[in-house]
């Protein structure tokens, strides 16, 4: 058991931060270990009188197991009110809440995702019925594409494919951004009223994507991402429905590096973002410090192949300093100096781990280590 971060616990008071071990739901026979994590995290967690030990939980479908194993009617002392559920991809989860193949996922551009946010009868909203006290719900603001698809085969130096984006198979057919605008508020409007009408009372949060582009036939970068990445389109969004933003810092990272790199030369923030942190300032100021609910956490990957570099959003752990570790550092020190005075009268800060348990409280450690000055 790590025992260094006991020294920080009066910054994470002081600072109104609150850490979190992730368990995907999707991960199945690798779901026990993230249990244990979790439990071993929390164990630690508690014992420094931090405020409440949760959990993210990714895939609505693995909540159940959890409180199982450590919700307090079964003896054990988690709430509800102490999770946090992220949608992530899957939207379309079998009736039965089974993983597998989703027959769409969470594009807010699909007309079935759209007949799906209105169904408070599906197996999705029948979950969130059920548990109405868990604190935040958040989807990624994605897709801009018709259909996703999966497997779309095209170079990765690392994999033989690539793993994002998810553009339409064949397809160089995207919506224009005031369309896709539209589509994007008024479907997350009728998530959030779905469900509120089924007694859900938590916050709704929207995540971040990556511009992660391919080249066309003209030899243009083009992306599944193309507007939803953008900070002025991102803030219309919230600005539309009342969505609170939960900000993925290796997102913002791929995000800027691809921007920098791979836009037109007409864009204006093609220079302006060779600096990632001017990308995260441009979502989240002084005046809006108070729409920031939750922060994903973890390290991207940046890769030189043949002389040309490519950015991958990997997931690594902070102090493995094989990543981009700086750059995304620097954002969460950021958001700390803009709570700093007020934090008490701010949500407190929750910092989501995305990587492997084993990592959770060095990372934790670390982190308190950079922002114990701010």
């Amino acid at each position: 058991m790590i025992s260094g971060i006991h020294r920080y616990a009066d910054v994470v008071r002081a600072k109104n931060i609150l850490f979190r071990g992730t368990i995907d739901g999707r991960e199945g026979p690798g779901r026990m270990a993230r249990f244990n994590a979790i439990e071993e995290f929390r164990r630690e967690y508690a014992g420094m009188e931090l405020g409440p030990a949760g959990a993210e939980i990714v895939g609505w479908n693995g909540f159940d197991g959890i409180m199982e194993r450590f919700g307090r009617q079964n003896g054990g002392d988690l709430d509800e009110e102490e999770c946090t559920v992220h949608y992530a991809y899957h939207f379309g989860e079998t009736e039965s809440g089974a993983s597998g193949a989703a027959p769409y996922d969470m594009n807010l551009a699909n007309s079935g995702t759209a007949a799906l946010l209105k169904d408070g009868s599906s197996a999705f909203f029948r979950f969130l019925k059920a548990h109405r006290g868990v604190r935040n719900l958040s989807v990624h603001l994605c897709y801009s594409a018709d259909r996703i698809e999966w497997a779309v085969k095209c170079e990765d130096p690392t994999q033989g494919k690539m793993r994002f984006p998810f553009p339409s198979k064949g397809s160089r057919s995207y919506h224009q951004r005031e369309e896709l605008l539209e589509m994007s508020v008024e479907r997350l409007n009728d998530l959030k009223r779905t469900a509120k009408a089924l007694g859900y009372e938590g916050e709704f949060l929207i995540e971040n994507c990556a511009w992660e582009g391919l080249r066309d036939e003209a030899g243009v970068y083009r992306s599944a991402f193309d507007f939803v990445a953008d900070a002025d389109f991102i803030l219309e969004v919230q600005r539309r429905t009342g969505y609170k933003l939960l900000l993925d810092v290796s997102h913002a990272f791929v995000h800027a590096f691809c921007v920098s790199r791979y836009a037109r030369g007409s864009d204006p923030n093609r220079d302006r973002y060779s600096d990632p942190l001017v990308y995260v300032r441009d979502l989240v100021n002084s005046s809006n410090i108070c729409d920031l609910y939750e922060v994903h956490a973890s390290v991207p990957d940046v890769l030189t192949v043949r002389g040309e570099e490519f950015v991958i959003d990997r997931h690594l752990a902070f102090h493995n300093s094989a990543g981009r570790r700086d750059p995304v550092a620097a954002m969460l020190k950021y958001f700390v100096s803009l709570r700093c005075g007020r934090e008490k009268d701010l949500p407190p800060l929750l910092i989501n781990f995305e990587h492997g348990p084993e990592h959770w409280l060095k990372d934790a450690e670390l982190l308190l280590g950079l922002i114990e000055d701010n």
